[in-house]
């Protein structure tokens, strides 16, 4: 259960931020990862949690409406696109900073020593990566479904 939660979790961030904005989906996404943290054995990981995925929902919502505009009446194509490089971008961010913040945090917060957080940061980067690629995938999918029916609904709002 719980590294089932650990492998969605970029897919909920990337998502919101397509669906509501950075900031909300930001905010959706940094709050839900916080809580799922806090409710298991990663409690000690929850502020760092909430800063990095703030981050890529704020990344991948600025690329996505004030980049892009995906809000906006465009061609399949465009949106497809759109949606994918922004998903990619901020899961880019989230390769680079996640094992990078969980050293120093490790390191010289919860006084891990240099070696172990070293370690642990490049299986990290290796996690971060698979979770990247299946983030950008089925955030992807899931937006680009939903997207007609938010269209028919008038939820399309610029964002």
């Amino acid at each position: 259960m719980i590294k089932l939660v650990l492998l969605i979790s970029p897919e909920f961030c990337v998502l919101a931020a397509l669906l509501i904005g950075g900031e909300w989906g930001g905010l959706a996404g940094a709050i839900g990862m916080t809580i799922s943290d806090l409710s298991t054995a990663y409690v000690t990981s929850a502020p760092k949690t909430f800063i990095l995925k703030l981050c890529i929902s704020l990344i991948v919502g600025f690329v996505a409406h004030k980049l892009f505009h995906l809000s906006k009446e465009h061609s399949a194509k465009y949106v497809t696109v759109a949606t994918v490089v922004s998903s990619i971008c901020g899961m880019a961010f989230n390769i680079v900073a996640d094992p990078v913040v969980g050293y120093f945090y490790k390191t010289y917060l919860l006084g891990v020593p240099q070696d172990l957080a070293k370690t642990l940061a490049k299986i990290g980067s290796i996690t971060t990566s698979v979770n990247a690629v299946i983030a950008v995938i089925v955030a992807s999918i899931i937006y680009l479904a939903l997207r007609p029916a938010m269209k028919k609904l008038n939820m399309l709002r610029d964002l």
